[in-house]
């Protein structure tokens, strides 16, 4: 029996929040939800379950997370508005067992995946 219904949400510390929550929203089309503060630290909530903050002095240069992925119903606008941007994209897009999938760095060097369909 499963006891973990789905990801809820991933919180990233961000070197530059403001550059940050541009990248998700303007770039890759993310929604805003809200501002508000964990702690003494500002917090912005994104719809799709991403939630960024400010992780001081090294933050963005090591991480754990290999990527995390968006699954969208068109990937060629997303491949558009990362090249527009000059985003670096690592892979892709190529075929992948999720689709069609396209992977890059967000400003902090933490990798992302979209992809245009479901889990083969």
């Amino acid at each position: 029996m499963a006891y973990i219904e789905r990801l809820s949400h991933m919180a990233l510390k961000t070197v530059d929040l403001e550059k940050s929550v541009e990248f998700y929203t303007k770039v890759i089309g993310l929604t805003l939800h809200s501002r508000g503060k964990v702690g003494d630290a500002p917090l912005v909530v994104l719809v799709e379950g991403i939630g960024l903050t400010t992780g001081g002095p090294g933050a963005g240069h090591a991480t754990v997370v290999d990527h995390f992925a968006f699954k969208v119903p068109d990937l060629g606008p997303v491949v558009e508005r990362l090249k527009a941007v000059g985003a670096m994209i690592v892979d892709g897009p190529r075929p992948s067992p999720y689709g069609n999938s396209v992977y890059f760095l967000d400003p902090d060097g933490n990798k992302v995946e979209c992809h245009d369909g479901e889990r083969a």
